[in-house]
């Protein structure tokens, strides 16, 4: 990034299990953002608005989990206008790349759970492409409508998520500046 004076996301570098949850956040990008994606090979760059609710904005670089055990890692702190980054609930985003239905409350997710046993769908039914029916196909388009929910950051049901204040945020963009970098912390991963 210092030597080539910015940083962009490479597809290269997305497990193949999170292309489809990746691409979807690709073209809700280009929808919400009013900065255009580079070019076709540019994927998001990921980064922390809130790691642990807004008592720990910052990661905490004693936690494991960020790389593998020994790797020098580095925890950037950055400034990005607000219209060229898309914020997320990280939690819910799992949601999406596991391919799954986020309900407004309980009520919802039991009313889609008996329209999937009503017409024995199962979740991997859901997940497998090369199955399609009227039923299962009208279940994705519900399923990837309740996406939306994961950029309600006010949205909060006890069944479902947190409130605002203590959700894990992600941030998405196309390119981080060099110019935009506050700080550097090298670490090593634990």
């Amino acid at each position: 990034m210092k030597e080539n004076g910015s940083l962009r996301g490479d597809d290269n570098c997305v497990y193949n299990d999170f292309k489809m949850a990746y691409n979807w956040m690709i073209e809700q990008m280009k929808i919400r953002l009013k900065i255009k994606r580079p070019n076709d090979s540019v994927y998001p760059v990921w980064a922390w608005y809130q790691w642990c609710g807004v008592d720990k904005r910052k990661p905490d670089l004693r936690y494991s989990g960020y790389g593998e055990k020994g790797t020098k890692l580095y925890r950037i702190e950055f400034e990005i206008e607000d219209d060229q980054v898309l914020l997320s609930d990280f939690d819910l985003f799992h949601f999406v790349l596991n391919y799954w239905y986020i309900p407004k409350n309980e009520k919802e997710h039991n009313v889609f759970e008996e329209k999937m046993d009503k017409n024995s769908i199962t979740l991997l039914d859901l997940q497998d492409f090369n199955k399609n029916s009227e039923e299962i196909n009208s279940l994705r388009y519900k399923i990837e409508k309740s996406w939306d929910l994961i950029f309600d950051l006010d949205w909060y049901d006890e069944y479902i998520t947190s409130p605002k204040h203590e959700k894990s945020i992600q941030a998405v963009f196309w390119e981080l500046q060099w110019n935009q970098v506050n700080d550097i912390k090298e670490f090593i991963a634990r």
